[in-house]
């Protein structure tokens, strides 16, 4: 629950950078993976950052956000196959992309928020309509995790079709989301660079 409160908090609209470091400087792992994390190659960083403030900064609002759930969810997900936290990451940013390329979008944020909550269930062994009762999500984004219905449910539709190429369903689902079908390739290729480079060790 403690990993939860992390989550939720910097998934609120105007966290506070104070709160979310003192949060995360009393969990080693959370730390430890937000540094390693940022001074990968994936960032070809020059200078390394050796402190969570200094993390927090240079990320900024949004990219704490992402960075921060998805390292605290990975933390949840130590005794689960690595798998599910890589199929989280892509779903996130996947369904985040594809708010950059519909024409009748949904917001980003909440779209990545819905991928990043797809497996909670499988990686909290219960169930999801209890989860979303314990975190301060979006109605959108409950609905569309617990009943698969609502104005997200087919961002996170195509996300799952095009995991298991079912071609057909994507191309429906792509057009449901006002989204040419030819976009997506490229979108999931950087998609799954980035997921690689969040799940890493």
């Amino acid at each position: 629950m403690r990993l939860l409160e992390i989550i939720a908090v910097v998934n609120k609209p105007d966290f506070e950078f104070d709160e979310v470091e003192k949060l995360i400087e009393t969990d080693l792992a959370i730390s430890y993976k937000l540094l390693r994390c940022i001074n990968s190659a994936f960032f070809k960083r020059v200078n390394e950052i050796t402190s969570i403030r200094q993390a927090l900064v240079y990320l900024g609002q949004t990219e704490v956000r992402r960075f921060v759930s998805l390292i605290a969810l990975a933390t949840i997900n130590a005794d689960k196959p690595d798998e599910l936290i890589r199929s989280s990451c892509i779903r996130a940013r996947f369904c985040e992309r594809l708010s950059g390329i519909s024409e009748c979008a949904e917001p980003a944020d909440e779209l990545f928020t819905l991928g990043l909550f797809s497996n909670i269930d499988a990686i909290l062994d219960q169930p999801m309509a209890s989860i979303m009762a314990k975190l301060p999500l979006s109605p959108k984004i409950v609905k569309a995790l617990t009943t698969h219905q609502g104005e997200l449910s087919n961002y996170l539709a195509l996300a799952l079709y095009y995991e298991k190429g079912e071609w057909e369903k994507v191309k429906k689902s792509a057009g449901e989301i006002c989204i040419a079908q030819e976009n997506l390739p490229s979108i999931y290729m950087e998609t799954c660079e980035w997921a690689n480079a969040m799940a890493s060790d």
